[in-house]
């Protein structure tokens, strides 16, 4: 059976539209298709950036630890180190305090010896003093002429 006219034409124009939506179709996948590779490229390219800096983190990670422990020793010899100093401090401050009172005491015993030296020889000089001061006396009365009546008072 033999299709009619206008059917045939109406099968045309439902061909023909078809075509076209299949035509739209490739198109749209056509470009689907490259955005799907343009994102592709994109993911690819972030992944290699994001390997490239967790390696720089890493590394940085590695370096900041490095540093750290460098820091933490030395920290440390800086606090043994001014163990040592005040160790030092307070032996050569004890070492100081004994030999001042060493100092101290040899001073005082030398003192002591020459006040005592000088006591002798003030005492000496005051015994000549009283001699001299006893001469001049006897000598004054003699010379004064009053020293026969002295005589007759003690003898």
């Amino acid at each position: 059976m033999p299709i009619p006219e206008s059917q045939q034409t109406e099968i045309k124009v439902d061909i023909a539209s078809l075509k076209q939506d299949v035509k739209q179709a490739k198109d749209m996948h056509s470009r689907i298709d490259n955005a799907i590779e343009k994102l592709t490229d994109v993911s690819t390219s972030i992944k290699q950036m994001l390997a490239a800096h967790e390696a720089r983190i890493a590394q940085q990670e590695e370096s900041d630890k490095t540093l750290y422990d460098l820091v933490e020793s030395r920290r440390a010899e800086t606090d043994e180190n001014i163990k040592e100093v005040h160790s030092r401090i307070s032996s050569t401050s004890k070492e100081f305090k004994e030999l001042l009172y060493l100092t101290e005491q040899k001073l005082m015993i030398e003192i002591r010896s020459i006040k005592n030296g000088i006591s002798e020889r003030v005492g000496v000089l005051e015994k000549w003093r009283y001699l001299l001061i006893g001469g001049c006396i006897i000598l004054g009365l003699i010379l004064s002429g009053n020293f026969n009546m002295i005589l007759k008072m003690f003898g």
